[in-house]
């Protein structure tokens, strides 16, 4: 090693008699070298002893290194599956390596994870923080004001912001879900490496990433289970997720799989692509909180009709979006048992997992299942008069594995007798009142219903008291037609006469009365 070094001014002497002996077109533009060349050669002289002993102390530091770590190495990578060794490239093996020695951050419980505390404490205070935007003062004296209107009195100023938190709390947590599945997906399409191992090299910073994405996940199923309704199913399947993905990632530690990154990859892309119906559920629910208010009626009716055409789009895609990832991910676990099964902890997690999904899969169907009745129900909300009958709260799946049931027929016929009892109740409802207007909001246009409500009202005030008339026309303009404020109730007149003969009689009462009907 000293005698290599000890040629390096020989070497740039040679060099300077190479440069020197070049044509004169070459030499004129090198002319400047060879004296740099020889400068260079008497300032390395006495530092080459010095070079000389720095390079003999890095060797010999990294294989000290080497000799002390390399136990720790071999049984690091004896830990990583042969079948993942094998197929893995270099970039994938130092990745894995990588990934084994960094347990620090996700298994020891006195030193937890600051970046999970802050992204949960900052996601709850943003949902806080938009809550109490909206419960604004005005809105909740809407709500006491519509409760009045419909009759309900005693309704204080507490409990009308407890009416109108549960609408709000739903919008805000499917928003949350909406945002937070988004960002999550754009991580997954970062870090794609990790769909098809192991046929493309991963990278560490690509297992980073989708920690990330998993821990983001977690968050917004908390939030959801924190302000969200207290729903079983719901309850069940971020229960059941946040247990399969926080013991498989302390799993692949231990097990040295990256297999598990492809199949949690796959799992929770049944959450990463729902943007559909968080949508439709936030617009749905954002109606909802309008309507208890009696507020801005024809954003109401746009809310609801972009919550039914985005849930009509869902129920073509939900099936497809729900079972093939968790096939997918089934198809990956399968691969895993070949693969990790000779450690007690391969076992144990492919035990687990196994489990988990199977219920996860399970919960998922009922939840595709649940989207052709909200759909219907949110139909029903905008078109009430398209249906004999409210929509049966029962998807298509759950109704025919009812139909199986022992006692099948006899509780369709319970349900149809009790349609006959309502409608045969409306029916004798509607007959008593002496006029009766219907309105069907499908047919008719807004403009022509509109002026049809001003033409009654016009010719219930040429008979009504001057008073009456004067109450009507100091209490501004009529109400505008609309989906949450479009209703005609009965208008009854009663007409008796006092004086039986024919020139002497008088009109002594009349009675007109309309009532805001909302729709349910």
């Amino acid at each position: 090693m000293d005698s290599t070094i000890a040629q390096l001014p020989y070497v740039l002497a040679a060099f300077a008699k190479t440069l020197s002996a070049l044509p004169y077109q070459l030499s004129n533009t090198t002319a400047s070298l060879p004296s740099l060349l020889n400068t260079l050669s008497t300032d390395l002289t006495p530092l080459l002893p010095t070079i000389a002993a720095a390079e003999e102390d890095a060797l010999l530091s990294n294989a000290t290194w080497l000799a002390e770590n390399i136990g720790a190495l071999s049984a690091l990578t004896a830990q990583i599956p042969q079948n993942s060794v094998q197929h893995a490239s270099k970039e994938s093996l130092i990745a894995m390596i990588q990934t084994g020695t960094t347990t620090y951050n996700v298994t020891t419980l006195w030193s937890p994870d600051l970046g999970a505390l802050v992204m949960m404490f900052a996601l709850v205070i943003v949902t806080k923080l938009a809550l109490i935007s909206l419960l604004t003062g005005k809105s909740i004296s809407r709500v006491r004001a519509h409760a009045v209107e419909q009759g309900k009195t005693g309704i204080t100023r507490d409990v009308a912001r407890l009416i109108l938190q549960k609408p709000l709390r739903s919008a805000i947590g499917h928003t949350v879900n909406l945002v937070a599945g988004t960002v999550v997906l754009g991580l997954q399409l970062a870090s794609y490496r990790l769909f098809i191992i192991p046929y493309a090299p991963i990278r560490f910073v690509d297992i980073k990433m989708f920690s990330l994405g998993m821990k983001i996940l977690q968050a917004s199923y908390a939030a959801d289970l924190l302000f969200g309704d207290l729903n079983p199913e719901i309850f069940l399947h971020h229960l059941f997720t946040a247990a399969l993905l926080q013991v498989g990632q302390v799993c692949v530690f231990k097990t040295g799989s990256p297999l598990f990154f492809t199949m949690a990859n796959m799992l929770i892309l049944q959450a990463t692509t729902e943007q559909s119906t968080y949508l439709a559920m936030a617009l749905f629910h954002s109606a909802s909180a309008l309507k208890l208010q009696n507020h801005l009626p024809h954003r109401q009716r746009s809310l609801i009709k972009a919550s039914w055409a985005v849930l009509t789009f869902t129920k073509f895609i939900t099936f497809p979006q729900k079972i093939v990832p968790a096939v997918l991910c089934l198809t990956v676990l399968g691969r895993m048992w070949n693969d990790i099964d000779g450690s007690a902890y391969g076992r144990w997690w492919l035990g687990w997992s196994t489990i988990f999904i199977s219920i996860l899969l399970l919960l998922q169907v009922k939840f595709c299942d649940d989207v052709f009745p909200i759909c219907n129900y949110v139909h029903y909300r905008l078109y009430p008069d398209a249906y004999s009958h409210p929509p049966s709260r029962t998807g298509p799946v759950m109704r025919f594995l009812s139909s199986l049931m022992p006692g099948a027929a006899r509780r369709r016929e319970r349900v149809r007798e009790a349609h006959r009892l309502r409608a045969a109740s409306a029916a004798s409802a509607a007959s008593s009142a002496p006029i009766t207007i219907k309105v069907v909001r499908s047919a008719p246009s807004e403009e022509s219903m509109a002026s049809r409500y001003d033409e009654e009202k016009r010719l219930d005030m040429e008979h009504a008291h001057p008073f009456d008339q004067y109450h009507a026309a100091s209490s501004g303009s009529l109400p505008t037609l609309s989906y949450a404020n479009t209703a005609y109730g009965s208008a009854s007149s009663s007409l008796s006469d006092k004086n039986k003969n024919g020139d002497d009689s008088r009109v002594t009462a009349v009675t007109s009365k309309r009532s805001s009907v909302s729709d349910e």
